[in-house]
């Protein structure tokens, strides 16, 4: 029989060569077929077949009997079904198009195109493994020319290859092979808490404004409430609201919403921390003997003094601070409060502080420094990290307001990091927005300090506690911290507006003197006078005196004599 074969453009052959190559392949088998029934009959065949049979019906002797040219003709069907599926199958090229569309930390999405060889009946997705062996076989279960891989791991590369199955169950040639990389797996998502923090729980509570805040995790924003209405929403952490409150029994509460929670449902997208909250009218101090205290306005221009301090400061003597040693004209040795053996505060290491500020403009940075300074050697400090070197200044305690910086108005301890702001001991009282609203007010502190560290051998922590003149609960209330480090156990206190590396606007800022003592009552009677020898602005600003303020300021229940 005469067999044409024909190949396309690209080199694949066509249905006829298929068929040209199984005839070939068939005629060979009934060769082999008829020489084995030659041998059982005793004789062996060796002619060659007629080119023309069709279905193994071939030339025989007499001797070769109908039984026999039936089991040729069943050969040869079942070689038809076998071979043929086969030979068209594995001689069909390769699906292509096989790319990555998708990737996550556990499932790789691939594609390719639809295949047209033949009609699959699906297809089978294969990975190669480190040694480039195929494993891990899935089949698509359809004509869909996409698959997902899934159970992969995380940050891992892989490379995947594709074939089509034939009806019969034969496969096409493999693919080019696509590779992919899963990502890391994401962080599992943080649990949706809330934790008020201000006021606390069972705290007391002058009326007007009184400031709520909370911390929390998984929100995207926090609720504040009080006796069950809203009052305002902050979606950036700090979370902080302000409360107009009113004398009696409050509940105040932080909701932290993650973003799906509605009000008055409580399907775990709304969590809540509620406290009770005791609101009383702001009452005097018992029998205090108020007086007017002196007011000193500094006022600092904006500039940029890269590495060098731009400030206005003052100092001041009072009732309850020292000249040490006695007679000095140094300004680094007014206003001084020695705790060491021999000083005025020596008994307890304690000292109380009334301090008063009022911004009128700008940002005006610190504002209140108790300082040790290099001057004052010997009686100066030495940090540790350069033992036996040189006497070097620290602040022991500061009040701050840096706009802009994220850290608000704040009292900071052992402030030796100033203007970064990265120590350890930074306590805010007020955000940036609260200060904004108190601009033109006088804000009036009461501190109670527990100075640490008084001489060179044990080391002694102190702690620090801040009310808010009007409210009977302090801001700030923590102990076992370093208020100050080794050396003569004394601070001299200033007043001030001032950066370091120059401020990006104007500054103008109120002082009432600061008044001092061994109790709330010494602190409350101080008397402060302004050393002016030692009070300027180096140029960089200007200062003058302003009208009295009234000192009768509320006392915290917790100071009251």
């Amino acid at each position: 029989m005469v067999r044409t074969t024909t190949a396309d453009a690209c080199g694949n052959w066509s249905v006829v060569s298929q068929f040209a190559r199984f005839w070939s392949l068939f005629d060979a088998v009934l060769d082999a077929g008829q020489n084995l029934l030659a041998i059982q009959a005793g004789r062996r065949t060796s002619a060659p077949h007629a080119a023309g049979h069709v279905l193994g019906l071939r030339h025989n002797d007499d001797r070769t009997s109908i039984v026999q040219r039936g089991v040729n003709l069943i050969v040869a069907v079942v070689l038809v079904g076998l071979l043929l599926p086969a030979v068209a199958a594995a001689n069909h090229a390769a699906p292509t198009g096989l790319s990555v569309i998708g990737v996550t930390h556990n499932q790789v999405a691939l594609n390719w195109n639809d295949y047209t060889r033949f009609a699959p009946r699906e297809y089978r997705v294969s990975r190669y493994n480190a040694s480039g062996s195929l494993i891990d076989i899935g089949l698509t279960g359809s004509t869909s020319s996409d698959y997902v891989w899934t159970g992969l791991s995380e940050s891992t590369t892989y490379r995947f290859a594709v074939r089509a199955v034939a009806a019969g169950g034969h496969l096409s040639r493999l693919s080019a092979q696509a590779t992919a990389t899963t990502r890391a797996a994401p962080a599992p998502p943080q649990p949706l808490t809330v934790d008020l923090t201000r006021p606390p729980n069972g705290a007391t509570a002058g009326t007007g404004a009184v400031t709520l805040e909370a911390n929390a995790t998984g929100a995207a924003k926090v609720e504040f409430w009080a006796d069950g209405a809203k009052l305002s929403e902050d979606a950036t952490a700090p979370y902080t609201a302000t409360w107009n409150a009113a004398a009696g029994r409050h509940q105040v509460a932080a909701v932290a919403n993650d973003g799906q929670g509605q009000d008055g449902v409580w399907d775990g997208h709304r969590v809540v921390d509620t406290h009770s909250v005791t609101v009383q009218a702001a009452t005097p101090a018992p029998s205090p003997s108020g007086h007017p205290i002196p007011v000193l306005e500094e006022t600092l221009p904006a500039a940029g003094l890269p590495g060098v301090v731009h400030g206005v400061f003052s100092v001041w003597d009072t009732n309850h601070t020292e000249v040490y040693p006695s007679g000095a004209t140094n300004g680094d040795k007014h206003g001084t409060i020695r705790w060491e053996p021999g000083g005025h505060y020596s008994a307890g290491q304690k000292t109380y502080m009334l301090l008063g500020h009022r911004v009128i403009e700008g940002s005006p940075g610190r504002m209140q420094e108790g300082h040790t300074q290099p001057a004052d050697t010997p009686y100066g400090w030495t940090p540790l990290a350069f033992p036996g070197g040189p006497p070097t200044g620290v602040a022991p305690f500061s009040v701050d307001w840096f706009k802009g910086s994220g850290r608000g108005f704040e009292v900071v301890v052992e402030p030796n990091d100033f203007p970064a702001g990265t120590g350890t001991y930074h306590f805010r009282l007020f955000t940036d927005a609260e200060m904004e609203a108190r601009r033109g007010q006088w804000i009036w502190l009461w501190v109670e300090i527990v100075w640490g560290r008084g001489d060179d051998s044990a080391p002694r922590q102190g702690s620090l506690r801040v009310w808010v003149a009007g409210e009977d609960s302090p801001r700030i209330n923590v102990s076992g911290i370093k208020t100050h480090w080794f050396g003569e156990g004394m601070v001299t206190f200033w007043e001030a507006t001032y950066w370091f590396g120059g401020n990006s606007q104007r500054s103008v800022l109120e002082h009432a003197g600061p008044r001092f003592g061994r109790t709330p009552q010494e602190a409350y009677e101080d008397n402060p006078r302004l050393y002016s020898a030692w009070t300027g602005d180096s140029g960089r600003g200007s200062w003058q005196a302003k009208s009295d303020v009234d000192g009768n300021v509320p006392v915290p229940p917790s100071l009251r004599w």
